[in-house]
């Protein structure tokens, strides 16, 4: 398969910002050099269901291996439902910093973030909620296919469902700029949308967990992850991109604040 690489409020706001160590301010793995996932064009990114019907016996440097996509399967059929997005978002950060792995296994928390060879099959299964199967260019960011999973899943057995604002089933950030109506005043749960100063087409997306003076902290995928401390003093990323809290400025190098987005279907039952 030669389509892309992977390479890899209250006491609930307190907790999601417990997440965050020393590396504030990272930016958005999207807009990292190197870091963004190569689509060929005009390919259909496969479901973890098209992935199973292949035969996947020669090892290569794309493809996960069958057991890495039942396991996948496995984890998104416990992500919760009828719960808010928040919660389901909250879910896979949980999963990237170990808090189900006595549930779901010792390796559960490396399917939160991006793999340096192989796809991570949760974050394929991320484009489920998007109309973009068929990339138009050769690489796609994952963000704003994360918000919409999140958004169409918190949809999922609501009795009110028909009348909730649907998500933009689109992987660009953008979509969200004109998302559900804008607010000054964002409560936890509610939508982050930033455009790039020179690429207006780009952006990051994610959900609001608070706001400390000029920074904003966003629970979202698709977003650099602290970096540890080796025993030579020196730092490294443990991977290209995670579901994590991140602070992001608003006003940053490439990034700025474009606006708060909010709508009952974000919110509690």
């Amino acid at each position: 398969m030669q389509r892309r690489q992977f390479l890899s409020a209250s006491g609930a706001a307190l907790a999601l910002l417990s997440l965050q160590s020393g590396d504030a301010g990272a930016a958005p793995a999207e807009l990292e050099s190197g870091n963004l996932f190569p689509f060929e064009a005009g390919k259909a990114v496969p479901s973890l269901d098209d992935l199973l019907a292949r035969e996947l016996q020669a090892r290569g440097t794309a493809s996960p291996y069958p057991a890495e996509v039942q396991k996948a399967k496995e984890i998104l059929t416990k992500c919760p439902v009828r719960q808010n997005p928040f919660q389901v978002a909250q879910f896979f950060a949980d999963l990237r910093q170990g808090e189900l792995n006595a549930d779901l296994g010792s390796d559960a928390h490396l399917y939160g973030e991006e793999w340096p060879v192989r796809a991570n099959p949760v974050i394929v299964s991320f484009f489920d909620a998007t109309t973009l199967r068929t990339p138009a260019g050769d690489q796609t960011a994952w963000c704003a296919a994360f918000v919409n999973w999140c958004v169409e899943k918190g949809r999922q057995d609501r009795e009110d469902a028909p009348k909730l604002l649907p998500h933009t089933a689109s992987a660009a950030s953008a979509t969200f700029r004109s998302w559900g109506l804008k607010t000054e005043s964002p409560r936890p749960g509610d939508i982050v949308v930033f455009q790039h100063k020179r690429e207006s087409w780009r952006g990051h997306v994610g959900f609001f967990v608070s706001q400390v003076n000029d920074s904003i902290y966003i629970l979202g995928g698709n977003q650099m992850p602290a970096r540890a401390k080796l025993p030579d003093g020196t730092y490294e990323r443990r991977n290209t991109g995670e579901v994590n809290v991140n602070r992001m400025r608003m006003a940053g190098a490439d990034l700025n604040f474009h606006s708060f987005r909010t709508d009952p279907s974000l919110h509690d039952l």
